[in-house]
Formats: C-alpha cells, sequence, structure tokens
C-alpha cells in the first residue's frame, strides 16, 4: 500500500538495519536473506541487477556502515522516504534500539495483528522454524508461534514507549485491510504526504509498484485487497501472550 505512493518507497525486505556495517550483515545474516534487495534496490538505482549486484558486493569489500547503505539508497530520490518493512528486526530490543540511535527522526508504523492469526500463517509457512532452537524442546509449533507473536509485540512496545508520540502511530491490520483509507490517512500525515487513494487498492493501478513480500508466494496472484476479519481463537493462548492481544483489542 505505502509502495504505491509516488512519494514512498516500501521494497519488500531489505534487512540492513540488524547491522552496524555489511561486513557484519554478510557474515551474520542467513544465506538465503543475503541477497533479497537487490532486486528492488537495482531498480531504484536505475542499474541492471548483474551491476547492482556488483556494486553490493562492493559495499561489502569496503565494509561500509549500514547508515550510509541508506544514504545511497536515499540519494537515489532524495524526495521520496525509505519505508523498511523487515519484520525480523522486532525479533531483537536491541535491534530496535540500534534503529532509533542511527535514525533519531524516523517514524515508527507499528502494524499489528491477532496473534491467533499470526500462529496460523508462521506454522503454515514454516517460518516458526528459524526460532525453534531457542525454545524448549516440549514446544510445539504453535507454541513457538505464539512465543514469537507474544516477543515481538513486546519488544516493539518496550521500544515505543521512548518514542514521542509524534513519531509513532499503531495500525491494526484488521481495519487496514476491511477500511484501509482511515489508517493510510493517519499513516500518510505521520510522514507529512498527502492521502493517496490508489494506496487503498494497490492491486488496482496498472503500473503498480507492488513490493514482492519475502513469506508470501501468492501476492503475484492477487487482484485486490483481501478484507478478512479476525480468525477465531483456535486454541487457548498462554497468559505472557493473553495480555498484549487483550491491550490490542484480540
Amino acid at each position: 500500500m505505502l509502495n504505491v505512493h509516488a512519494e514512498l518507497w516500501a521494497p519488500g525486505e531489505l534487512h540492513l538495519a540488524s547491522y552496524e556495517d555489511m561486513v557484519d550483515r554478510a557474515a551474520n545474516i542467513p544465506p538465503v536473506l543475503r541477497d533479497m534487495p537487490i532486486p528492488e534496490t537495482a531498480a531504484r538505482m536505475a542499474e541492471a541487477i548483474a551491476s547492482f549486484s556488483n556494486t553490493f558486493r562492493g559495499w561489502e569489500l569496503e565494509d561500509l556502515p549500514i547508515a550510509e547503505v541508506y544514504q545511497h539508497l536515499h540519494d537515489a530520490d532524495p524526495d521520496t522516504l525509505i519505508v523498511d518493512k523487515t519484520p525480523s528486526y522486532s525479533g531483537s530490543l536491541r535491534d530496535l534500539e540500534w534503529i532509533g540511535r542511527m535514525f533519531p527522526n524516523a517514524r515508527f508504523v507499528h502494524l499489528v495483528r491477532s496473534p491467533h492469526d499470526v500462529i496460523r500463517s508462521l506454522v503454515r509457512m514454516q517460518l516458526y522454524e528459524g526460532v525453534q532452537e531457542s525454545c524448549e524442546p516440549s514446544l510445539d509449533p504453535y507454541q513457538i508461534a505464539e512465543a514469537i507473536w507474544t516477543r515481538n509485540v513486546s519488544n516493539i512496545d518496550r521500544f515505543l514507549s521512548g518514542v514521542p508520540d509524534e513519531r509513532k502511530c499503531t495500525v491494526r491490520y484488521e481495519e487496514l485491510v476491511s477500511n484501509p483509507e482511515p489508517p493510510l490517512t493517519r499513516i500518510c500525515e505521520l510522514l507529512d504526504r498527502s492521502y493517496d487513494a490508489a494506496m487503498a487498492n494497490p492491486y488496482g493501478r496498472g503500473a503498480c509498484r507492488v513490493a514482492r513480500g519475502a513469506g508470501d508466494p501468492h501476492i503475484n496472484f492477487l487482484t485486490s485487497v483481501e478484507k478478512r476479519t479476525t480468525g477465531e481463537e483456535f486454541y487457548p493462548i498462554g497468559a505472557r501472550c493473553r495480555a498484549p492481544a487483550d491491550r490490542y483489542g484480540y
């Protein structure tokens, strides 16, 4: 939705801000994620993918600080705001705090969704597997996915508690897809941009720039926003998950 706006650039997932520099990133990022930013960033930099891939490798060889990588991306179109919507950042409070220090004027949009629907999605897409080793062996996939939702939302809550109100807003996923204009208008106000009605239906514009989601192989087949409501509870979530779920109205 944000990527449709002419003054915003919201690529799929950049996986940059968890690291201090490009050597740190290359050494520690899962291999499947290392080159994820290249195709969309190449288009933004007006380079062929092969050419920009060499540029990207050069940044790694130069050990370019991550803040300078963002500066290069910004310089490609200085009038456009970069929206980094990499979901894994919320898995680490330290990463969120690092982002806050690296970009002291950044604006933050917290997109929150029902834990039950997130749990279903994480299990269906097998995205819970990356944290299995750090969880108790007795936990099943649904309990691991519940722990992920609880941890991430708690990290975001703690981080945003220190961010001024004028630099943050929270949007519920179910409201965003059922009636997009009000939450999108709030986001645009936060970003000092005018609301563009095309954002409400990002698949409806002929030459639309729809960012490819890392974990959603079906995105290329969508033709409209799916107006999903909160799914039914399918198993009793624990007390640690119940507290933030109640706080956000789930």
